[in-house]
């Protein structure tokens, strides 16, 4: 069984000899490879002369085991039944033979030479995994209560989904949602929230993904660099519905702080060629829209008056009520928000109704998180 101490907290619960806790084990190190030690290129060189002789793990190599299970270059020797019982892929998987090889195929598992195989994992999480199969009733209590740790939660609804722990994911979803309460939640590296929401969304968690979805929105529009992390997450999922809205959402928040903003940000310089010049051209379009408008569909016979006379009565909204909006002059949606006032509609023409419509409309989508108003932008960027 596990030898993990007790303690107030699960942060102090001890993995194996490293004295570290499952979040900080399986939580992937949130500096960049140059804060960890030299260049990105001299790390991954260390990491290439690093032996790859299996070693077996401190804590989860079991004398009495039944089965030797090699994740990266950590072998783990535990107990067959704890993997089957509750988990139906582990038990098709460690049932099949992981080699091509018969004879080896008969005795896999049962020596350090040759292990099962477990492909596509890492062994930090396989390892809190084992936390929660191998724990002791009062770690357990720790764990999925209001004194846990949401990261070592994150981490463990995330590979029980994997594998087919359903009940245990089931209570470790439970455990989290009370803690996702805006006004009370803790704070995380953005990482961590985008990765919950990740796994809210292949797990098919409504409500999870709602509450996480507030969260992220939160802070987007309240925390200075937030928007960065999110669009490095979330670029490459953009073409997923939902991820979709949050990276429109970033990208707005992102685009509207400009370029005095942006040379004073330190996470600015982690973002990709592309996604900065993103973030240029649609300051620009941002502030254009303002100046010269968006167009709508007039029914008064005269569309060049008539949007000429629209831009006058925004100008003069923007000089008597709102002032020159010289901090954030690309923040389109609070600028409209305040000149265009759908409560007076009365008092604007018929096609002036149509505009107030037109550009609330683009306001909201705005704030809403809207992907397509920016992905028209990124594809006339890669044409030209």
């Amino acid at each position: 069984m596990s030898n993990l101490g007790p303690s107030n907290s699960v942060e102090h619960l001890p993995v194996g000899d490293s004295g570290k806790t499952a979040r900080e084990i399986a939580a992937p190190d949130p500096r960049p490879a140059e804060d960890i030690g030299g260049t990105r290129a001299q790390v991954l060189t260390r990491q290439s002369k690093l032996p790859l002789q299996p070693t077996r793990d401190a804590e989860y190599y079991y004398p009495d085991g039944s089965i030797i299970i090699l994740v990266e270059t950590t072998l783990f020797k535990v107990h067959r039944s704890r993997l089957t019982r509750d988990s139906p892929i582990f038990e098709s998987t460690l049932s099949l033979p992981n080699h091509p090889d018969a004879a080896l195929a008969t005795s896999e598992g049962r020596c350090d030479e040759n292990p099962f195989v477990l492909h596509g994992e890492k062994a930090q999480r396989f390892r809190t995994l084992l936390l929660v199969l191998y724990g002791m009733p009062y770690e357990l209590v720790q764990i999925f209560s209001e004194k846990g740790h949401l990261s070592d939660l994150i981490i463990i609804a995330s590979i029980m989904h994997k594998y087919g722990f359903h009940k245990i994911e089931a209570l470790a979803v439970s455990t989290m949602r009370p803690m996702l309460q805006l006004g009370r939640y803790p704070y995380l590296p953005p990482a961590e929230y985008l990765s919950l929401f990740d796994y809210s969304i292949l797990a098919d968690q409504t409500a999870l993904r709602d509450d996480v979805l507030s969260i992220i929105r939160n802070r987007i529009m309240f925390e200075p660099t937030y928007a960065y992390a999110v669009i490095m997450f979330a670029m490459d999922r953009r073409h997923e519905e939902i991820w979709g809205r949050v990276l429109g959402l970033a990208l707005y928040y992102g685009a509207i702080k400009g370029p005095t903003q942006w040379a004073q940000d330190s996470d600015w310089t982690s973002l990709p060629k592309d996604m900065k010049l993103l973030l240029h051209v649609s300051f620009s379009t941002l502030v254009d829209m303002k100046h010269r408008g968006i167009p709508w569909v007039h029914d008064c016979g005269d569309a060049e008056y008539c949007a000429t006379k629209w831009l006058e009565l925004l100008d003069q909204a923007t000089t008597g009520g709102y002032g020159d909006f010289r901090r954030k002059p690309a923040d389109f949606a609070s600028w409209v928000c305040a000149v265009v006032d759908l409560r007076q509609l009365e008092r604007y023409t018929p096609c002036h109704r149509a505009a107030a419509l037109k550009y609330q409309n683009q306001a909201n989508a705005l704030v809403a998180g809207s992907w397509e108003f920016f992905e028209k932008l990124h594809r006339e960027l890669i044409i030209t």
